[in-house]
């Protein structure tokens, strides 16, 4: 089964071709007399995957970890100042936290998303607090400095990661690029040598690789897929917009 690798992303390409690898090192394979070209292959991915680990590094990325982690802090903090105020011996602020929980609730949400992906959900939160008909219950809690907090962090968060975006792109993706190639190629002689096989022998002994692998590919064909109708999708919406201006 075919393959577009050029469609795949970076990370797509390099995940499937380490499936492949897996799949090569398996010894029930029918490999027998393929040594040679295999380990063309595993010199291709390793070359592939340095320097793809090369421009996923940056001094960037930590400093993300690092406000991560402080937004944790913050809004850990900022949770278990409402579950106090729920349990607080006065009926006021046993009241005014008990009409913010729709919002605080919310919060469960983030563990289960990208650091990136938290931005919206702490912008949101803090949005609906600061409603008007939040205001008395934040006044109340005192929780209008734990907002402020956290939209300040969370406003250097994006700015750092539109930063890190910044830089990648002055890396540059044509080291990758040529890695891919190369793996690429290596990848098609083993293919090409096997559909040889195939032809002068029969298809019964390799029916087991050839089976496997399809079920990589067929995944990763998925992939293209939906990567490819996002963009018809993003590139329709564009569109729209502009006639509707």
């Amino acid at each position: 089964m075919p393959i577009t690798f050029q469609k795949m992303k970076n990370g797509s390409h390099n995940a499937f071709m380490y499936d492949v690898k897996q799949i090569l090192a398996d010894e029930n394979m029918p490999l027998q007399g393929f040594e040679e070209l295999i380990e063309i292959f595993n010199l291709a991915y390793t070359a592939e995957e340095a320097a793809t680990q090369v421009r996923r590094k940056s001094s960037i990325t930590d400093e993300m970890v690092k406000l991560n982690v402080q937004r944790e802090e913050l809004y850990a903090g900022l949770v278990y100042h409402h579950e106090s105020a729920l349990r607080h011996y006065d009926e006021a602020m046993r009241k005014a936290a008990r009409k913010i929980s729709y919002v605080m609730k919310s919060i469960a949400y983030m563990h289960n998303t990208s650091n990136v992906n938290r931005n919206g959900y702490i912008w949101k939160i803090t949005s609906n607090l600061r409603l008007p008909q939040n205001e008395l219950y934040v006044e109340k809690l005192q929780l209008m400095g734990w907002l402020d907090a956290l939209d300040a962090l969370n406003e250097l968060y994006q700015k750092t990661d539109a930063n890190r975006n910044t830089e990648r792109s002055k890396q540059g993706n044509g080291n990758v690029l040529k890695a891919r190639k190369v793996t690429d190629k290596a990848y098609q002689s083993i293919m090409k040598r096997v559909d040889a096989l195939i032809i002068l022998n029969g298809s019964e002994e390799y029916s087991p690789f050839v089976r496997l692998l399809n079920v990589h590919i067929e995944h990763a064909k998925k992939s293209i897929a939906i990567r490819e109708g996002w963009r018809k999708h993003k590139k329709e919406e564009e569109k729209n917009e502009k006639i509707n201006e």
